[in-house]
């Protein structure tokens, strides 16, 4: 699925790929920093500081607009989710865009002959390579920005005025809490996948560390998608232990079968047929670490007990054995913020639902 983006975005992708030297990412990544004419690239960098401006004041009233949908929207989420999700996904993209622009006016279009002009791929580099330090300093600067306008404007004690003046700052904690969505990860992989990254780092004026380690990061996160899907597909879709009923809700990706598949994960590497194998890297680290405690345990399901609640998504729902309390637990570790849960499990099903024939064929052998 394409990361969703607000029109403000969309122009500054535009923007920057006519300003930088060597247009988008795939383009200058690992490569050295090539300019024809200085000249001409000044001229760039002012006519970009000016557009650059006028789209930081876009994307504040795109944020604000897709603020007010979404709190109006807030009513009839019962009737309805998909207006909800509609404002929420625009104001996370225009909110990011903000922030990005407010980077790129203050600091990256004058230091750097080339600038990232993806927003999944800014956000990466925001998230990744400064620890998040430069747009956290962003987002409270522009908090306090927005309280010193609330106070200013105290005059009015309109509710919908007051949360109109304070939703730039709700919005951007949102976005310091969410700033890599799962969209953005499936891109940044497939974008990986697309253009192999060279391994040559420039040395001057684009930092060699911050490029070599975006470079490196980008490619490791797809192969840890990479290898949660096809472990997904060939252990739960595929070879897993689960009936019927219980692989039309995981193909279905219903949020009842989540705690269900992850501990099925974990029983594989735990006691299952992965015991013996390395503990992967597409799970969270928390994760990991708790199937290497189960696994110093020595945990031992001598009788295959565990065997029927990891066939079935009902049995395990109404189970309390005690075995599967601790597979329970350690696999509640990877419900929030998972790269399986958000990337893999969905690629999985994409990719399987594409053979539709032969998936309804494996159902029908299995009945």
């Amino acid at each position: 699925m394409a990361p969703v983006r607000c029109w403000s975005s969309g122009f500054t992708t535009a923007l920057l790929q006519w300003r930088n030297p060597q247009g988008s990412e795939e383009n200058w990544m690992g490569r050295s920093a090539v300019c024809d004419s200085y000249f001409k690239h000044t001229v760039k960098v002012l006519t970009t500081e000016a557009g650059v401006a006028i789209l930081t004041v876009t994307s504040a009233v795109e944020t604000v607009a897709y603020g007010v949908g979404f709190f109006c929207s807030i009513p009839f989420i019962k009737l309805d989710k998909r207006p909800l999700d509609y404002f929420a996904e625009r104001a996370s993209s225009s909110g990011f865009t903000f922030v990005w622009n407010i980077g790129n006016l203050t600091v990256f279009n004058f230091f750097y002959p080339n600038i990232f002009t993806n927003e999944s791929l800014a956000r990466y580099a925001m998230d990744h390579l400064s620890s998040g330090v430069v747009f956290h300093l962003l987002v409270t600067a522009t908090r306090i920005t927005s309280i010193a306008y609330v106070i200013f404007w105290m005059s009015s004690t309109s509710v919908v005025s007051l949360l109109v003046r304070t939703l730039p700052a709700l919005l951007c904690e949102i976005l310091r809490e969410r700033q890599m969505r799962p969209q953005d990860r499936e891109y940044i992989a497939n974008w990986a996948a697309e253009h192999a990254l060279q391994n040559t780092f420039p040395a001057g004026p684009v930092s060699r560390s911050v490029i070599e380690r975006l470079s490196e990061e980008i490619a490791q996160e797809g192969a840890k998608i990479n290898e949660g899907t096809v472990f997904f597909e060939e252990c739960i879709l595929k070879k897993g232990q689960i009936n019927e009923d219980s692989r039309k809700l995981v193909m279905d990706r219903d949020a009842s079968a989540f705690h269900f598949v992850m501990t099925h994960c974990v029983y594989l590497y735990v006691l299952g047929l992965k015991k013996d194998d390395l503990v992967p890297r597409f799970f969270k680290v928390s994760t990991q670490e708790a199937i290497t405690d189960l696994r110093k345990a020595g945990l031992v399901d001598s009788d295959n007990v565990l065997l029927a609640y990891m066939r079935d998504c009902k049995l395990f729902d109404q189970s309390t054995h005690a075995l599967l309390v601790q597979l329970k637990i350690a696999a509640s570790q990877e419900l929030q913020g998972s790269l399986f849960l958000q990337n893999c499990w969905g690629r999985a099903c994409d990719q399987l639902s594409k053979q539709t024939p032969a998936f309804e064929t494996e159902l029908v052998l299995d009945s």
